[in-house]
């Protein structure tokens, strides 16, 4: 029997097989085989399945809560686990919970947003904010920013008439 490397590409990531055998496999294509490839799953070593048993469990922890942590109050090995869960999770889909997409912003929305140095000043005292928390607040969510600016546009306007009606 001879050893025999080879390299095949998928998804633009490489696994290596030896002897039919994948010894080398990166995390999203193995969840991805898990859960979708009893074909491919079988042919994975118990290396691999160590090897990735702690994110398995984390990406599953998502939609099964209850049964990884049994699995971890337990401390069952990670192997027969994995086992299990290819068993009962694999369907030809792929999960929609489990690959989730961030939403991306639009940075140049977030640079129009200026903000008068009297309100940065009072926010700034109010919430203690640094210059770096500032800068980060002021690109990543300008809108919470202009609510505060209108807040405190409000309050002042109605100390003012406060007053004004008391007679001052």
């Amino acid at each position: 029997m001879s050893k025999k490397v080879t390299k095949k590409k998928d998804n633009k990531d490489e696994y290596f097989e030896l002897d039919n055998l994948i010894t080398s496999l990166p995390l999203f294509d193995y969840i991805n085989i898990v859960l979708t490839d009893p074909i491919k799953y079988a042919k994975i070593t118990d290396t691999v399945k160590r090897a990735h048993f702690f994110m398995l469990q984390r990406r599953l922890a998502i939609r099964y809560p209850d049964i990884v942590q049994i699995a971890n109050v337990n401390g069952l090995d990670g192997v027969a686990v994995t086992d299990m869960y290819h068993k009962k999770l694999c369907n030809p889909r792929k999960p929609s919970w489990m690959f989730t997409k961030a939403q991306k912003h639009d940075v140049n929305v977030l640079e129009s947003v200026n903000i008068d140095k009297k309100y940065e000043l009072t926010i700034k005292s109010v919430f203690t904010l640094d210059r770096k928390t500032w800068d980060s607040i002021k690109q990543r969510n300008p809108m919470w920013l202009l609510a505060m600016v209108d807040l405190i546009d409000r309050s002042q306007k109605s100390k003012l008439a406060n007053v004004d009606s008391i007679g001052y």
